[in-house]
């Protein structure tokens, strides 16, 4: 007679998604960290680097995606206030962050990095967006089968 697998109850299973949400959490802080840290204080080019922070932008971006979209994060909770307040905190930090990394830019280089920033910060929310509503149907789908 064979014995039974590692036997896993809820509680442990709880306990483990726990860990390992703050384990993933703590690791890309401090790699966004050790990014951070090249490029204002070592002044390294990314191109030493850029591996690294590729990484971290694409593990971040389908992380929230797929967050969204798995998690089934119904698009009536989200109400324009916190979206228009999460696209504000994006185009101030990614601004800041650009100008601080180079500081020497003219008043409309800096206009012109707003743009940017303002740009990619709304493309990514309206993904968002775009994932936590067919993530909403799929789960109504799922419900209605």
């Amino acid at each position: 007679m064979k014995k039974p697998g590692l036997q896993v109850d809820e509680r442990s299973a709880s306990i483990f998604r726990k860990v390992c949400t703050r384990m993933y959490l703590a690791t890309i802080a401090l790699l966004w960290l050790d990014v951070i840290y090249r490029q204002l204080w070592l002044r390294q080019p990314v191109t030493e680097f850029i591996d690294i922070a590729l990484v971290l932008i694409v593990n971040v971006v389908v992380a929230i995606g797929a967050i969204l979209y798995f998690g089934g994060v119904a698009i009536p909770r989200f109400r324009a206030s916190i979206v228009a307040f999460f696209y504000v905190i994006c185009v101030v930090a990614g601004t800041a962050f650009w100008i601080l990394k180079d500081p020497s830019g003219s008043t409309g280089a800096a206009f012109g990095k707003l743009l940017i920033v303002a740009s990619a910060s709304a493309i990514l929310i309206l993904l968002y967006l775009l994932a936590a509503y067919l993530g909403t149907k799929r789960l109504d789908k799922d419900l209605d089968d």
